[in-house]
C-alpha cells in the first residue's frame, strides 16, 4: 500500500490485471497465482484467488460494470504471489523477477467479482491410485456446495477457464440443474504449453444456489 500513493482505507477497485514475465527466464515459469487475505497479512491467513497466469494467457480485464474491490473494510487487504517453476533440467543461477501487473480505478462500480474453482482443483486425485495409459476421471460438486458459496443468490459467471496443468489432454465441464445437464463446456485436445487456461466460449452463463458441476 505504501507504494501505490494511497491512503490507508482507501477502496479502490481492480479492474484488470497483466502477467510481466522475463524473457531471460520464461522458460522456467510453469505459472503463478495471486492471493489476498482480509488481514493486513497474508502470510497464513485465509487466502481468496485474485487472479492467475499460465503460458498463453495475456491477462484480464473486467467489463465496464464489474470490479474487484481492493482495501477498506470487509475487502481485501493484503496480496501474496506464489510463482511455480519448473526446472527439469536443473539450470542454476536464474534469477527471476516474473510478476503481475494490477490496474485500478477509484470509482467503485456496479458489480464485484471473484474467482470460484470447482473439480479437482489441484489436480492430483488425493490417495487414488492411477494406473498406466489414459484414464477417465469424474468429479462432481454437490448441491450443498453451491447453495452455501451462494447464500441463496444467483451469479453470473463472466469467465470460465479449464485447466488441468500438465495433467490431462481432454476436459469437460458440466452444470447441473435438478439432475439435468443444462450446459457444458469442452476442450477436446488440451497443450498446456500454449494454452494454460482454455477460455470457454459460451459465457456468461447464470449459476443457481443449488446448481453443481461435474
Amino acid at each position: 500500500l505504501n507504494q501505490t500513493g494511497l491512503d490507508a482505507g482507501q477502496t479502490v477497485t481492480i479492474i484488470g490485471c497483466a502477467p510481466i514475465v522475463e524473457p531471460e527466464t520464461e522458460q522456467f515459469v510453469h505459472h503463478f497465482v495471486v492471493s489476498g487475505a482480509l488481514e493486513e497479512d497474508s502470510c497464513g491467513a485465509s487466502l481468496n484467488i485474485l487472479a492467475a497466469w499460465a503460458p498463453g494467457e495475456p491477462g484480464m480485464m473486467l467489463p465496464e460494470n464489474v470490479g474487484i474491490p481492493l482495501f477498506g473494510e470487509l475487502n481485501i487487504n493484503s496480496m501474496s504471489l506464489q510463482v511455480h517453476y519448473n526446472n527439469p533440467l536443473q539450470l542454476g543461477n536464474q534469477i527471476d523477477s516474473s510478476g503481475m501487473r494490477f490496474y485500478y480505478t477509484l470509482e467503485p462500480r456496479e458489480h464485484e467479482a471473484a474467482f470460484v474453482g470447482v473439480g479437482d482443483t489441484f489436480v492430483r486425485l488425493t490417495n487414488t491410485t492411477i494406473g498406466e495409459g489414459l484414464s477417465e476421471w469424474s468429479l462432481q460438486c454437490q448441491p450443498g456446495c453451491s447453495e452455501f458459496a451462494l447464500a441463496g443468490e444467483s451469479v453470473t459467471v463472466i469467465s470460465e477457464g479449464l485447466h488441468m496443468h500438465k495433467t490431462g489432454i481432454k476436459m469437460t465441464n458440466e452444470q447441473i440443474r435438478d439432475g439435468k445437464v443444462i450446459r457444458s463446456s469442452n476442450i477436446e485436445v488440451y497443450d498446456y504449453e500454449h494454452q494454460g487456461n482454455f477460455e470457454a466460449k459460451d459465457v456468461p452463463y447464470e449459476v443457481q444456489p443449488g446448481d453443481t458441476f461435474r
